[in-house]
């Protein structure tokens, strides 16, 4: 997939100007055709059905190449986890 750069960019945006990222899915089709699916992740339930529907959609349409944006949380300076940390700090995940 050659539009990382743009998928980060695009990510970077919105971070700065909404103050968030919708966990979204970049995909390929083996067309050539490219596609994005925001993600559903409001709680567990949805997101493992949201995730099961992408699987599905994926294998379908023979879908091969994909990557994800979302927001993370990290803490380099503390063993606990980011979200029960007070010096966390927001970042992008992308793969």
């Amino acid at each position: 997939m050659h539009h990382i750069d743009s998928i980060l960019e695009l990510a970077k945006g919105f971070l700065e100007k909404d103050g968030s990222v919708v966990p979204t899915f970049f995909f390929q089709h083996p067309n050539g055709q490219f596609g994005i699916a925001p993600a559903d992740f409001r709680n567990d339930k949805t997101k493992y059905a949201f995730l099961d529907a992408l699987r599905t959609f994926f294998a379908e349409e023979g879908v091969r190449e994909y990557g994800f944006v979302g927001e993370i949380w990290f803490c380099a300076e503390s063993q606990e986890r980011p979200s029960k940390s007070p010096n966390r700090k927001e970042g992008l995940q992308v793969f």
